[in-house]
This record gives C-alpha cells, structure tokens and sequence, in this order.
C-alpha cells in the first residue's frame, strides 16, 4: 500500500466524523486569527484570558474546551496551557511556527472544495473558480506568512544537512514567491549569496522580503518565465521547493537547463507530491490538486517523474526522501551534478 494512503478499514468511522471537520478547520483557522496559543504559554484562566483579550466570558471558556479536547492545550483546576508541541509551532515568533502556513492553506478561498459537485457533473468552467475574492496585495501577504517559520527552518535544515553545505556559496531559489525560503538560507551564513526568481509580478514583494531580512547586499532578484529566460548560472545549490507541479510538461528540457547553470559538484534540492502514478495516493496530495484538475490544469507530479529527467539531463546521482512535511506527504528529491 503507498505510504500515507487512508487504509479501507473504518470507512463507516470516518464518514460518522466527516460532517465535523470543517468545524475542526473552523476552530483551528479561528484560533490562529485571535492568537490565542500566544496568550497560553503560562496558565491562565478564562477570565484571565477574556479580560486580556476583549473576549466574551462564556464564549472564550467555550472555545478553550473545543481546543483542550482536539488536544491542542490542556487543563487542569480550571487554568488552560498550551501543550508542548502547540508551543512550538502554534506560538507567532518562534522558529517553527507554522500559523500563517495554515492560515493560507487552510482558507476557504485557496481549497476550491465548494465546486466540486458541480465540476463533476459540468466539466470545468463558470462557477468560482479558483481565485477567490483575495487582492493581489492580500495573496502576498498570506504567501510571505506561509513561508516564515516551519516552512523556512525546515528547509533550512535540509540544506544544513546535506554534505555539500561548507561548501556552497550561491544559491538559486526557482520559483521562491516572496523568497523567504531561499533568504533563509542565504541569512544563515556570510558567505552565500543568491538568486530569488519568479515571475515579474513577484519582483516587488521579493524585494520588500529582501529588505525586511536585511540581505540587500546578498540576495537578487530575478523574474520572467524560468521555462523561456535566463536563470543565471554558476550555482552551487538550486532549490525547486513546489513549483516543479506547474512545469510537468516540461520537466526534460528544464532540468537540462538547470544542470547546465550548476557548478560541478552542484546539487538540485526539488520538493513535490510525488502522487502515485495509479492514483492511489497520497491521499493529502490527491485531494489537494483535486479542485484544480477538475478546473482542467492537470498539476501533481507523478512518482519518479523528477528523478527520470534529472537523471536524464546528466545528474550522476539521485537520493529520496518520502515523507511528512509541513506541506503534507511529499518527495524530497536531491540530485548531484
């Protein structure tokens, strides 16, 4: 069975449970836009914590018992804490924190779930559509929030952890959205510097990124179609953290392309769903890109569709890594050139 896949047992339990979860989304969105786990780091009560807060009494005691009995914080003698993992990535500054990750992702603009019916029965077209009622300016906001904390020490670590890392230099971010991926591995050491590229309409909030990190001197940005234009080249580390969904079509030619704008010794560092070519999993990613291919986009890399191209292009060397990540069940492939 592929991993992560929702085994056949305990079908009848899942679908006694369905009609609460979007009251689990709707709690958990909701405690992430009040900030609540901020206010719980020490016992407090409910009226401590409604007076701090402007909160209705009785309605803050209602919420913090939703929270203590999905398991995100605890109570005893009628004092609420967090628990020890809702501290470490539910509180807004720490290192891991993973809010502003939910809050886009989990935004009922950004699922595209209330088409489904329709797109079944009518094929795709008319209807919402995918884009919700967000500005352009707000969709930035939300990405840049998305890519602090969790995300970025996350990939972070996987950069530390790779044996070629005394060694690199320059980096390229392909396809970095507000960039803050790439500028978290630019700004943990003096000596790399890098490229941030995406699409032009991108270049203003990469630069506002680029200023609030204090990396002016380091990181560039660089925008077009990385399919068509320039990347630059000379790169001792390229990261391709879910983009590669967009450009299946292209794959081969794209990873020639990176090869050849890689330093020998280089290393290609991709992020992708890596869904199983019969479909059958896993069933986060199959779900995610549902809403989209049912609008006629057909995105969500195969199994092993990176690792083919790559290999093809040149690369001597291919490694995978399948697992949980803070965008759900993914690949992790790292190629070496």
């Amino acid at each position: 069975m592929p991993m992560d896949s929702f085994p056949s047992k305990g079908i009848l339990r899942r679908l006694i449970r369905l009609p609460y979860l979007p009251l689990y989304v709707g709690v958990l969105n909701a405690a992430v836009e009040l900030d609540v786990f901020s206010g719980l780091t020490q016992r407090k009560s409910v009226r401590e914590l409604s007076e701090e807060r402007g909160w209705n009494e009785d309605n803050t005691r209602y919420f913090l018992d939703a929270l203590y009995c999905l398991g995100f914080i605890w109570k005893r003698d009628g004092m609420y804490c967090n628990c020890r993992e809702t501290d470490r990535y539910l509180v807004k500054g720490r290192p891991e924190y993973i809010g502003g990750h939910l809050a886009f992702n989990c935004a009922e603009e950004c699922m595209g779930c209330r088409d489904i019916k329709r797109l079944v029965e009518d094929g795709p077209g008319g209807g919402h559509g995918l884009g919700g009622q967000l500005t352009f300016k707000q969709y930035v906001q939300n990405m840049r929030e998305s890519q602090m904390g969790f995300r970025q020490t996350e990939i972070q670590r996987m950069v530390r952890e790779l044996p070629e890392y005394p060694v690199i230099r320059k980096i390229l971010d392909l396809g970095c959205a507000t960039g803050l991926l790439g500028l978290g591995v630019i700004g943990e050491r003096k000596d790399i510097s890098g490229i941030l590229y995406d699409r032009p309409a991108m270049e203003p909030a990469i630069r506002e990124s680029i200023r609030l990190t204090g990396l002016e001197g380091r990181a560039v940005p660089m925008t077009g179609d990385y399919l068509a234009d320039d990347i630059g080249e000379g790169y001792d580390l390229i990261m391709a953290i879910a983009t590669l969904s967009f450009v299946e079509q292209e794959l081969a030619s794209l990873m020639k392309k990176l090869y050849k704008a890689m330093n020998p010794g280089g290393v290609l560092l991709c992020y992708s769903e890596g869904i199983e070519r019969d479909g059958s999993g896993p069933w986060d990613m199959m779900l995610g890109w549902l809403p989209y291919n049912m609008q006629g986009y057909d995105l969500g890399l195969k199994k092993n569709e990176i690792a083919e191209a790559a290999m093809a292009a040149g690369f001597r060397s291919a490694e995978k890594r399948t697992g949980i990540y803070s965008t759900g069940n993914v690949d992790v492939d790292i190629f070496r050139k």
